[in-house]
């Protein structure tokens, strides 16, 4: 076999392991419960360049003890343009973990 043939091979072979990893890492996210509590949209960033992260941040409390939630940037230039900060969110989180967090974005249209 020559050099390319078997690059190309290990390359597969890494491709599917890699893939394989990614999988497995979706489904068991997936396979977190979540519960709902009642969320607070608290400001929008959309700019890196202040060395915030773009996106939405949004306040919400478990067992008495509030969280603040940075809920990425998917959308955000629509959410940006179209809803206020104090709009009311339905938070999903871990019970296990409070601070594993997120938002669906329809809640905020």
């Amino acid at each position: 076999m020559d050099f390319l043939t078997i690059f190309l091979i290990i390359s597969l072979i890494a491709l599917a392991i890699f893939t394989f990893v990614i999988f497995r890492h979706i489904k068991k996210k997936q396979n977190i419960p979540r519960l709902e509590t009642e969320g607070v949209l608290t400001k929008i960033t959309m700019a890196k360049y202040r060395g915030e992260e773009t996106g939405f941040y949004v306040k919400y409390k478990v067992d008495g003890k509030e969280y603040l939630a940075i809920l990425g940037d998917a959308g955000a230039k629509n959410i940006f343009k179209t809803t206020p900060v104090g709009t009311k969110v339905t938070v999903l989180y871990n019970p296990d973990n409070p601070q594993d967090a997120y938002a669906e974005l329809r809640d905020l249209n």
